[in-house]
Formats: C-alpha cells, structure tokens, sequence
C-alpha cells in the first residue's frame, strides 16, 4: 500500500491522534502567522516490491524412482517423498525451507550408509544435492522469512494508528530476535528446526509495526513540510519573532508551546524512540539474509532506510 495514502487512512482517528494534533496545530499557526493553510505537499511513496520481483526460482535435483526407494534406511525417503508431493510442489516458502533444513540435517547419516560400490551414484545424487541446498540456503532462509506474506504485511499500512507508538506491538521484537537466533544456527550448520515454531513466529511477525512506523514517520515529514511553506511565506512578507514587540510574537510562542511542544513533539520523541527499538532488529535480520535477497527488495531497503534518515530529521 502507498504510504502517500496515510492521511486519507487516519481521517477517521480520534481526536487525540498524531493526525489530529498535526491538523489541529497547522490550524492555529495559520491564524498566528495570518496565511492560508495550504494542503500538505507529497512525500516520497515507497510500495513494497510486488510478489513476481521476490520470487527465487531454484532448481531441483532429481532422485531416480529406484535409487528413492533406496533412501529408507537413512531416513530421507519420507522427506523427499513430501517435498514431491502434490502437496509439496505447492507449498508456501517456509515449508519448502523445512524441506530443505530437514534434507541438510539427514544428508551426512544418509551419505554414510551410501558407501558401496553399487550406491555410488545415488551417494553422488544425495551429496550434489545437499551441496546444493547449502549454497542456496541463504535464498531459501530469505524466501521463507521476508519473502512471504507475513513480512509484506508487516510492512503494511494500518488502517488506523491514533495511539501508535505507545501501542506499538512489542511481542514482534522477542519474535525479530527468535528468527535471528535460529537464522544464525541454521546458517552455522545446525539444521534443527520446530516446524510449527517457525509457523507461530511468522504469524506474529505479520501483526509488527513496521507499517506503522513509516506512516508515523511519512506523516510527520508531510505536515513539518506543510509548515515550513506557511512559516516560509510569513517571514518573507516581515519577521515575527518571539519577544519582539510585534501583537502576533506572543500568540505565536503560546501555539508554539501548546500545540508543538505540549503534543507533537512529545509523540515524536517516542516514535523516534521505537524507530531505535525496531529497526535495528530489522536490519540485522535483512543484513543476515542480504546475500540471498532479489535485487528489487535490495533497493526497497534501502530506499527505506534513506527515507526513514530523512524523514527522522523533519521536526
């Protein structure tokens, strides 16, 4: 979703939101300042990539029928014959990572057991394709974890956020460290994995903020913007400064005081607050994952990054 849409989406907040207190403080300042309260100019949009451009096609090595059979006594036979499934050819990413995190932890028992002479090529087809999966784990990791439904939502929009940050969902930072834990054990070589575990944290890590974050952050760089022009425009026509002897400078301090300093400013500290608690959660686990992102996501990243830097400095 458009992040350029949030204003339109937190018109039906309660009075005592961020939007509210901007729309509200923008009011007052035009009457001090004696200008128009002209509409908010636009910022910067950042949809997140589309599903076509995170898609990650791998291929398969393929186990002969004969040679499958011959798997049961290492314990891959049940793994392979789920991951070909009806059910297993159109399984969501973080199924197909089981697959594989389970094929990787069984390979070395199996290959052991495949030392005649006349298993030699089904150990070769076991060994290509446990090399294989190493070297695309980190694109299988990806796939599962920021590829999915879960983390786009988690990028998404609220529909309403009048009390954001303060409700902010702190469980999803446990759930951000968790996923690095196991990313780092996976990545490390132990392929240990709770499949329902993994199930529940994704769940969890779709109802996170970040959505949240970037429209608090998309709205305060929109209406700070919105300012700046109406302060612009007064102080070019004649200055107006606090103290000078001037029938505006002593309301312009009371609005300044009340409105910016007594609300905004309060709200904004916070949310700069939860941006420190979040981010860097976010980045450590995007950076583990870097060398198996696609390249649209890449520059999703860090067009956000910029943005967030950017829009951090507006007050």
């Amino acid at each position: 979703m458009l992040l350029a849409t949030i204003l339109l989406l937190l018109s039906g907040c309660g009075a005592d939101g961020p939007a509210s207190w901007f729309d509200t403080y923008i009011d007052r300042m035009a009457r001090v300042l004696d200008v128009d309260a002209r509409g908010a100019p636009a910022v910067a949009r950042l949809p997140f990539p589309v599903r076509r451009e995170l898609r990650l096609e791998r291929a398969q090595v393929s186990i002969d029928l004969l040679d499958f059979l011959a798997l049961q006594d290492c314990g891959l036979q049940e793994v392979v014959a789920r991951r070909n499934s009806a059910l297993g050819k159109v399984a969501p990413a973080s199924s197909r990572l089981v697959f594989d995190l389970e094929f990787l932890r069984l390979a070395p028992a199996c290959l052991e057991n495949l030392s005649g002479e006349a298993e030699a090529e089904l150990h070769e087809a076991v060994a290509t394709a446990a090399a294989q999966k190493r070297a695309a784990l980190p694109a299988a990791i990806w796939q599962a974890l920021l590829g999915g439904a879960e983390y786009r939502e988690f990028w998404s929009t609220p529909m309403a956020m009048s009390d954001y940050p303060q409700a902010a969902n702190l469980p999803v930072d446990e759930v951000l460290r968790k996923l690095l834990g196991s990313v780092d054990r996976w990545l490390g070589g132990d392929y240990t994995v709770d499949r329902q575990q993994l199930e529940v944290r994704l769940q969890r890590l779709a109802s996170g903020d970040g959505g949240a974050l970037l429209a608090a952050f998309e709205l305060q760089a929109r209406q700070l913007r919105q300012l700046d022009g109406m302060l612009v425009e007064r102080f070019e026509a004649a200055p107006l400064c606090p103290g000078a002897a001037s029938a505006r400078a002593e309301p312009l301090r009371n609005v300044v005081t009340r409105f910016f300093i007594g609300a905004i400013q309060a709200w904004s500290a916070r949310l700069n607050a939860r941006q420190l608690e979040l981010m860097p959660l976010v980045q450590r686990l995007e950076a583990r994952l870097a060398s198996g992102e696609p390249g649209a996501f890449r520059q999703w990243r860090m067009q956000r990054d910029d943005l967030l830097t950017r829009w951090a400095q507006a007050p």
